[in-house]
């Protein structure tokens, strides 16, 4: 071998080394969730703070001995969360770290329930005190403390020398913490409490004016959602407010930004486009947009937005406000049944459709199915029922329906995620009740305990034939 040829060669031997290493270095976690063994757990993380799309990064499963393994690779520091069923825990992730966590067993007296998930505390074992998630449990014990000695002060704005002594006592505290996203988090914390001493003018200079967007730091978009407050319908009741809402109902994105930026606190673009989108998603459900009109802006800011974050805000936005709605088609899937038999949503296209996803360790799941099984007798013929498991495998649906012998279609998701989240399902039971034509007649439909039966009644009733004059 010459030198030329040794010397490509370790050339290219330190650029495999070197490229395997850095593709090697992941984030990982160690954990421990005793009383869920053989359960899938999974990571999320939020793909933006305005709609708060929950975006999975991976999934395993816990052994039989309570222990998982997660390995994973992001860029930067994100808030993420881990799920067991309708148990969640946040916590917040770095590249290239390691983390070793144990997920309590769930108490009812120590879980916060917040929408499907109830959240449970995670516990971190040997973690270094300037460790990012010790950081932030320990600054948000400082806050709490704060909030809850000063809240008469707070609500009538006389707490302005609290809160400087507050602002003061977490710089002294957190001086030696170098930790970029840490100090992001504590100063847009302490802009939210800034708010009720400060004028507007004050906390806009301070926190806003020329500093860059931070669509990863939750804090900052809560403090700037707080500040911008019903910004949009406030702003459609001033003397001008009629030009704005004629704007957006005339689809017009340009003139939009244009009138807003009339405030000189808008001036920045990509915020003032920013502002737009959360407050035509806050008053989406409201008349004082037209709703053709507040998807077309969504649109245009989707394709053609000032930046790749307010692009996908607006796709996030689309996803929450088109998905599952009543006259879109419903997601078909294609599962096997106990017999073996492909079973298609598509396959009973010309009949009404019950569709229920349920667990069977669900109690409200389990008394739902036990009312299905009278709807069913009656309108069985006419409407076909399906229920979904979505257990963590299969022998749990087949065990549970062979003490249980109902006679409709049931079947089990098979561990498809794309069902999961093509439906949202991130409770369960959820039910939806789709017409002849493939499209959702009620997304979500009415419970076996609530008003389905009527619903059902209309639809299967049979008209009355009209009598004309003379006939018998």
């Amino acid at each position: 071998m010459n030198i030329k040829t040794f010397t490509n060669t370790c050339f290219f031997i330190i650029l495999l080394v070197l490229s395997c290493s850095a593709f090697s270095q992941q984030t990982l976690i160690n954990g421990k969730a005793n009383g869920y063994a053989g359960s899938e757990i999974e990571l999320y993380t939020y793909d933006d703070y305005i709609t708060f799309h929950p975006k999975q990064i991976t999934s395993s499963l816990i052994d039989n001995q309570g222990n998982f393994k997660i390995n994973c690779s992001i860029s930067g520091t994100i808030k993420a969360y881990l799920r067991i069923e309708n148990i969640a825990t946040h916590l917040f992730l770095e590249e290239n770290k390691s983390y070793q966590v144990v997920i309590p067993s769930f108490d009812p007296a120590k879980a916060k329930q917040e929408g499907s998930l109830s959240w449970v505390p995670l516990q971190f074992l040997n973690q270094d005190s300037n460790e990012l998630n010790s950081l932030i449990i320990n600054f948000n014990k400082s806050f709490d403390r704060f909030l809850d000695s000063n809240y008469s002060l707070l609500i009538t704005k006389q707490a302005g020398p609290k809160i400087q002594a507050f602002k003061k006592q977490i710089e002294q505290k957190y001086k030696e913490v170098n930790n970029p996203y840490f100090k992001d988090f504590t100063d847009y914390s302490l802009a939210a409490i800034d708010q009720f001493g400060a004028g507007k003018q004050k906390l806009f200079s301070k926190y806003i004016h020329q500093k860059p967007i931070l669509y990863y730091n939750q804090e900052y978009i809560k403090f700037l959602s707080d500040f911008f407050n019903n910004y949009l319908l406030n702003h459609t009741q001033n003397k001008n407010g009629a030009k704005l809402i004629d704007i957006i109902n005339r689809k017009d994105l340009r003139a939009a930004l244009v009138e807003m930026q009339k405030d000189t606190m808008l001036q920045n673009t990509s915020l003032c486009e920013l502002i737009l989108l959360k407050g035509l998603y806050n008053a989406y459900y409201q008349d004082v947009f037209e709703k053709k009109s507040m998807d077309a802006i969504f649109e245009k800011i989707a394709s053609q937005g000032q930046n790749a974050e307010n692009q996908k805000i607006a796709k996030n936005i689309i996803l929450k406000t088109s998905k599952l709605t009543p006259g879109q088609k419903a997601p078909d899937f294609k599962l096997i049944d106990s017999r073996g038999k492909n079973i298609l949503l598509s396959d009973f296209k010309g009949k009404y459709v019950y569709l229920n996803f349920w667990t069977s360790w669900n109690l409200a799941s389990l008394q739902d199915l036990k009312m299905m099984e009278s709807l069913h007798e009656k309108y069985g013929d006419k409407i076909q029922f399906i229920s979904i498991s979505i257990d963590n495998n299969q022998k749990q649906m087949e065990d549970f329906l062979k003490k249980h012998h109902y006679n409709w279609i049931f079947l089990h998701y098979g561990n498809q995620k794309k069902i999961k989240d093509e439906y949202d399902l991130f409770s369960t039971p959820v039910y939806f009740l789709i017409g002849p034509d493939g499209k959702f007649l009620q997304s979500p439909a009415e419970t076996p305990s609530g008003y389905i039966a009527s619903t059902f009644a209309k639809l299967t009733q049979t008209p009355e034939k009209k009598v004309k004059v003379g006939e018998k």
